[in-house]
């Protein structure tokens, strides 16, 4: 019996490279493959190569030209000149600050300024998108200020486009390590005026599909999403999207022998940085995915290559040997990535299984039940130092925090959650006598109460709370704990309690993004109304426990009237021990309860320890301590090597430090700025 199915097919897209990093791909049903099949006919019959002069190439016959035939004489030129050594990175020394972006986007902050920022980002922000190359950063800023203070030339610079993405790249790496470290006091002329700033850049590096154009946009879209300008970093992320399209980084790099190693890793690393971003956007903004899942082959980061070039039946044994060194290292260095973009794939089914439109959606219990399983699994498989219990976040807070790697368990903790809550939300929009409504707020009320765990270690451990994240999932939180007492189907004095206490992290999130001051006035007033709804109801009734019904429709009591007076009772014992003198009680007990915002607060006051309170009485200002001082040692003399293997913080780092000359960087810097 034939089969159902038409033979599979193995038409593939063309690539096309111009240079180190710059290609064009065009996909097969374009008729790329197809005429390349024709040609080889041709050739087979009238002899190799007998049409091959007569005959234009695949793409010129598809695609409409983007560049005068000089231009294009030009590019293969340079691609054959290089051809002999497909290892050589373009040099990055060969840019200059474009004058033409310092009034919207700002001048290079002093030497000192700019180191402290560079290591704050590469700390935080690159273990997370590493779409940017450590060794060729530190060459592009030594270019910039080896030259700080010499004398400037009268001829005008030549400014090219690659001036102007390296110009944006330093720009936005400064300003995300400013908002991680305020104490830093980057200079007002060296600050990003508005997010605005960027509309005019977008035509600009969207013209060509080269590496630095993307990676120039994607610090744009992270800048604007740290600052939570998610509606232009959604825009941005389009124009990304279509500049990978283009260059084709939705194929696997490793299937193309014309590429090197190093922009094999490197497209790699870029393409998923910007799935994960995309996957983020399309959740908080509650757009459609920009990537889908189905339309890539790209092999994830960390993990196992499964592709090889086409062309070789084998690889050599140093191809192998190189590639499997360069997955060992890569593994603690991507790591953090590899995590994310799974809770991202993780993400986008969640989008597609929900919030499809109403005319196709039609969602399975079997489905729900799969996704909730390799949510659990994918939590289950995290490395330990991505999900420590919180009591390891205790013994670690403090000023000994400021020397150490950061540390993304908590982050990993509320993405875990938050995911739980984004899976079981829509059962919250049932009827609140089904099953599934009921089944549906106990988990997300457990989910909930598992992210202000997570809020306060990050707190505690002198973290910045630097993902927009963070935000929502504290909203989001507070809402279905406020649905949950307003319901009667939660504790009442410790549902407020907790509420309050998303409450003060939103006020202290709000003095970097504006929209947690809404969120938090929102939480106040439900706070307040709760309240109300109690204090205004029978005393009785208040006391008694709230009621859920089983299968059997048989009530189970939650919390007793005695357990209710009891503690009411301990809280007035607890005030009378703190007036009398000498009373021998813990001094954990004789503090008043107080939330993220120092607010005397009526309930355990063992919830938010002595560090989170220091940290939060810095009126806004130092969310982070003092710069690492392991940050600001003097690089130039570390060798790299000796930083293999010591913390996971070094692993994160060797991507930064290893390749680069940091003698010649920090050494003219230094001859002009002892200081720094």
């Amino acid at each position: 019996m034939a089969s159902e199915f038409v033979p599979e097919t193995s038409e593939i897209g063309s690539l096309t490279t111009h240079s180190n990093e710059d290609s064009q791909f065009v996909g097969s049903s374009s008729g790329v493959y197809f005429i390349k099949t024709v040609k080889r006919a041709f050739n087979d019959l009238d002899g190799p190569g007998s049409s091959e002069s007569n005959f234009p190439t695949a793409e010129e016959t598809l695609v409409g030209a983007e560049t005068s035939p000089r231009d294009k004489r030009q590019r293969t030129s340079s691609v054959r000149e290089s051809a002999s050594s497909l290892d050589v990175v373009e040099s990055p020394t060969e840019w200059t600050y474009d004058p033409s972006l310092t009034a919207s986007l700002g001048n290079p902050p002093p030497p000192d300024v700019a180191k402290g920022l560079m290591m704050m980002y590469f700390k935080v922000w690159h273990p997370l998108f590493p779409f940017l190359h450590g060794p060729t950063f530190l060459q592009a800023m030594e270019k910039v200020y080896s030259s700080w203070n010499q004398p400037q030339h009268t001829q005008e610079p030549c400014i090219d486009h690659r001036s102007t993405c390296w110009t944006t790249i330093f720009q936005c790496v400064f300003n995300l390590g400013s908002l991680l470290a305020p104490e830093l006091e980057l200079p007002s002329e060296s600050k990003i005026q508005s997010p605005n700033s960027f509309n005019s850049l977008l035509g600009t590096l969207s013209s060509r599909h080269d590496i630095v154009s993307l990676q120039a946009l994607l610090a744009i879209q992270v800048y604007l999403v740290a600052t939570m300008s998610l509606r232009q970093a959604s825009t941005v992320g389009g124009c990304i999207l279509r500049s990978m399209l283009h260059a084709g980084l939705h194929r696997c790099p490793f299937r193309y022998k014309q590429l090197s190693t190093h922009d094999r890793q490197l497209r790699k690393r870029v393409f998923w940085c910007a799935y994960a971003i995309d996957r983020y956007l399309s959740q908080a903004l509650g757009l459609p995915l920009g990537i889908q899942d189905s339309d890539i082959d790209v092999c994830l980061p960390a993990a196992r290559e499964m592709h090889s070039p086409r062309g070789q039946t084998t690889q050599s044994a140093n191809d192998i040997s190189a590639s499997q060194h360069g997955n060992k290292e890569d593994h603690g260095k991507e790591g953090v990535l590899a995590s994310y973009v799974d809770s991202g794939t993780l993400t986008g089914r969640a989008l597609e299984l929900f919030h499809k439109s109403i005319l196709v959606r039609s969602v399975r219990r079997s489905s729900v039940l799969f996704l909730v399983t390799d949510v659990h699994k994918w939590w289950n498989g995290l490395s330990a130092d991505l999900q420590r219990k919180p009591g390891a976040f205790e013994q670690r807070a403090g000023s000994a925090m400021a020397d150490s790697a950061f540390d993304f368990a908590p982050f990993f903790t509320v993405l875990y959650q938050h995911l739980i809550l984004i899976i079981h939300r829509p059962s919250l929009s049932l009827d609140p006598s089904t099953a599934e409504f009921c089944s549906g707020l106990q988990t997300c009320i457990g989910a909930a109460r598992a992210i202000l765990s997570a809020l306060r270690s990050q707190v505690d451990s002198r973290q910045a709370l630097f993902w927009p994240g963070f935000l929502s999932a504290a909203w989001m939180s507070g809402l279905v704990l406020a649905l949950a007492c307003q319901l009667n189907q939660y504790v009442l004095p410790k549902g407020l309690q907790e509420i309050e206490e998303f409450s003060g992290f939103l006020r202290l999130m709000s003095t970097q993004w504006e929209t947690a001051k809404h969120c938090h006035m929102s939480l106040s007033v439900l706070a307040a109304k709760i309240k109300q709804s109690e204090s205004g109801s029978d005393p009785t009734a208040n006391s008694q426990a709230y009621v859920t019904r089983g299968s059997e429709g048989s009530p189970t009591l939650v919390e007793s009237l005695t357990a209710r007076e009891e503690n009411r009772r301990r809280l007035g014992r607890l005030s009378h021990l703190q007036e009398e003198p000498g009373s021998s009680a813990e001094p954990s007990e004789l503090e008043p309860r107080r939330n993220a915002l120092g607010e005397s607060m009526h309930y355990d006051p063992t919830v938010v320890s002595p560090a989170s309170m220091h940290l939060l009485h810095m009126n806004g200002q130092g969310i982070l301590a003092d710069t690492p001082s392991s940050l600001q040692m003097d690089l130039q003399d570390t060798n790299p090597a000796q930083l293999e293997g010591i913390s996971n913080f070094d692993l994160n780092m060797v991507d930064l430090i290893e390749g680069a000359n940091f003698d010649t960087l920090f050494d003219m810097i230094g001859q002009q700025f002892p200081s720094f």
